[in-house]
């Protein structure tokens, strides 16, 4: 399984902006680990899906010109 280091996703329906950290459980140890096979969903307000696999593979990461106005740092070593 592929594991993007980006700390945040971004809905691309809405524009809202989330924490990985907040939103999936096991996403600080995902990189330690060789995960395969992550399955569920998570809904945004707005009624958009994403499926895990897809946060976890970076789909909706957070694009580069954001990062300066995040809270913590974007991306996890």
């Amino acid at each position: 399984m592929s594991f993007s280091k980006v700390r945040y996703f971004i809905c691309p329906d809405c524009g809202s902006v989330f924490n990985k950290e907040q939103v999936l459980n096991m996403w600080p140890a995902a990189g330690m680990f060789a995960q395969t096979g992550v399955t569920g969903t998570r809904t945004c307000s707005c009624g958009k899906i994403f499926q895990v696999q897809d946060i976890y593979n970076g789909a909706y990461d957070l694009p580069k010109k954001y990062w300066d106005q995040m809270e913590l740092p974007a991306v996890v070593d």
